[in-house]
């Protein structure tokens, strides 16, 4: 239950606190939601009725509550997408003192909520443009990761057919870096990330199971999400630790750079910094 007083504007932070599952969620009687803020960075108010949500992504939004309610509660809805069976729950959005009994799931849900909207948020936009924002001419290399599910007994994704495993060698990898004694018989099974052996296997170095770069290098990173052997479809989140990433969009099929780049130039606008992106099944 979340208390709110009449006539006022609230900021709401959402967090997508999910595995698989993608949702939907809108305001019974509020169809005007205002995000300013996704993964952590401002952007351009950008007005919506409902918000999509995957895994890991968080948003901020700007709720304005009515100067004359009609009624003392309104529902929050939420609904899953694109998994077997769509898993409904609510909150309430309550005007003055809580009631003196518990609310009660509505019999009947309130709203009807749309299917998934693809490149929902594209037009999202940057509070403030970066001067760091580089063009598609200034794309060094572009790196496509195709993800997939292997199904060999027990269930492994695979990126660009490679599944990570964790080893643990006696020293620890960064220390075994800068004392430079990868690969050693002291250290075994730790050896260096290649660039020469990335660049003969799409990006990714097959000894290491590592993407490495160069230094300054502007990398254009695809994500392709092929689906499963048993032809179980998922949408899935990625998250980048360590830095943000300029989402460059998505869509349905085998990625298109011309196509993509025409887009962006069609908007007119950088698109935001997020940390988490969620690909479609096929997408």
């Amino acid at each position: 239950m979340v208390s709110v007083e009449p006539g006022k504007t609230y900021r709401l932070r959402f967090i997508g606190a999910t595995a698989l599952t993608f949702a939907l969620l809108a305001f019974e009687g509020h169809d005007s939601l205002t995000v300013i803020e996704a993964d952590g960075s401002y952007t351009q108010p950008y007005n919506t009725s409902i918000l999509q949500i995957g895994g890991g992504q968080r948003y901020s939004v700007l709720l304005t509550t009515k100067a004359a309610p009609e009624k003392s509660s309104y529902f929050m809805q939420v609904e899953s997408r694109d998994r077997p069976s769509v898993a409904r729950s609510f909150a309430v959005l309550q005007y003055g003192l809580k009631p003196a009994t518990k609310p009660m799931n509505p019999l009947t849900a309130p709203l009807t909520l749309p299917n998934i909207t693809r490149g929902f948020l594209d037009d999202l936009a940057p509070l403030h443009p970066s001067r760091d924002f580089p063009t598609s001419a200034e794309v060094t290399r572009r790196i496509t990761l195709t993800v997939h599910q292997k199904v060999s007994g027990q269930t492994v994704w695979l990126q660009n057919a490679y599944n990570w495993t964790d080893s643990f060698p006696q020293t620890p990898y960064l220390v075994a870096l800068y004392e430079n004694t990868t690969n050693t018989t002291t250290n075994p099974g730790l050896p260096y990330p290649s660039l020469e052996r990335a660049l003969a296997n799409n990006g990714i170095d097959p000894v290491t199971r590592t993407f490495p770069a160069r230094l300054g290098e502007v990398l254009e990173i695809v994500i392709q999400n092929t689906g499963a052997d048993k032809g179980g479809l998922d949408i899935h989140p990625f998250h980048a630790h360590g830095a943000h990433f300029w989402d460059l969009g998505s869509g349905n099929g085998t990625f298109n750079g011309t196509a993509n780049d025409a887009s962006w130039a069609a908007r007119g606008h950088q698109p935001p910094l997020r940390d988490t992106n969620g690909v479609g099944f096929w997408g």
